[in-house]
């Protein structure tokens, strides 16, 4: 591999790494757990899904309200431990969810690996059989990618409290026709596309139009029952902020008047994975909202919690 060859193929993962997933060289959130936050993992298997788990719990007597995290692109379970490890200290049950499926005899990643209403039921059923979680008080919680994710379980369990998604994909037809006129962004669009063309032989240019439409959240925005918030920065060049806009329109439109845009200003995409005063804000606005729309009860270490990163914020200590 050439020089120039070499230079293109680490921009254009590069690209891909802060499309679909989070920058991860600035943690915002500690991916330390202590005897406080027990953490583990499973797995479990449907005919060509699977579906691997990455649990956290706080200190604390079940059924519990509970949060599913949807990461991005390019990421697990392992890289929401800090995300899962801080909804735990805030009194939630929450578990990181990622897919693989089953493509030429090995398990891979599928970058839309949610293709039909039985296996979004045996996600769910995985979730709900553990005793700690509340099977009637759940929220989901989604980053770029993972946002498509969650809006398609959201679509078809009306019983979900309500949703966060991060700089979701809504409109995966439209963002490739924005792409056409960049370059990198076409490359993007291009290996998206050839990662679940080669899934199946079978799988035509048909199909293809008809599962990215399928993922595509502006196509069912009408179905989507639970309180959407969606955070979004305003200067996203990978996911740009209209595709947002339009959503949370289509979803008010449709009668979810309680779904809300949050504009980040200065934002670019995956701007809460970088200690900001953005992200801070952002993340502090995703509790309230979670413990607004989920029954918890109030504790005063979400209460300390809260003071504490409003006066990092005010001191520009953080």
């Amino acid at each position: 591999m050439n020089i120039i060859k070499l230079i293109s193929t680490l921009s254009l993962y590069a690209l891909l790494a802060s499309l679909f997933g989070c920058s991860s060289v600035v943690q915002m959130h500690n991916n330390s757990a202590d005897k406080t936050v027990p953490v583990w993992q499973q797995s479990a298997i449907k005919d060509e899904l699977k579906v691997n788990f990455l649990w956290a719990k706080p200190i604390a007597k079940g059924p519990l309200a509970t949060i599913i995290v949807h990461p991005g692109m390019l990421q697990n379970v392992e890289d929401m431990r800090g995300v899962l490890i801080d909804l735990a200290e805030q009194g939630f049950m929450s578990v990181a969810v990622d897919y693989q499926r089953l493509i030429a005899g090995k398990w891979q990643v599928s970058t839309m690996p949610i293709r039909a209403r039985d296996e979004i039921d045996f996600i769910m059923s995985q979730v709900v059989e553990n005793p700690w979680v509340d099977a009637n008080n759940i929220g989901l919680l989604g980053f770029s990618l993972g946002g498509a994710h969650s809006l398609n379980i959201a679509k078809v369990n009306p019983d979900i409290k309500t949703v966060v998604v991060y700089y979701p994909m809504t409109d995966f037809v439209g963002w490739a026709k924005s792409a056409e006129n960049e370059l990198l962004l076409s490359l993007v669009v291009k290996q998206v596309k050839s990662a679940y063309l080669k899934e199946s032989d079978s799988h035509s240019h048909a199909s293809h139009l008809e599962l990215v439409s399928n993922y595509s959240a502006v196509n069912f925005a009408d179905e989507i029952r639970p309180p959407v918030l969606v955070i979004h920065g305003d200067e996203d060049d990978i996911a740009p902020i209209e595709f947002s806009k339009r959503f949370v329109s289509l979803l008010q439109s449709s009668g979810n008047d309680q779904s809300q845009l949050m504009v980040i200003n200065q934002g670019a995409h995956g701007f809460n994975f970088k200690r900001s005063k953005q992200s801070i804000k952002s993340w502090l606005t995703s509790l309230d909202w979670m413990q607004k729309h989920l029954a918890t009860e109030p504790k005063s270490y979400v209460v300390a919690s809260n003071v504490a990163a409003s006066n990092a914020l005010a001191s520009n200590n953080y």
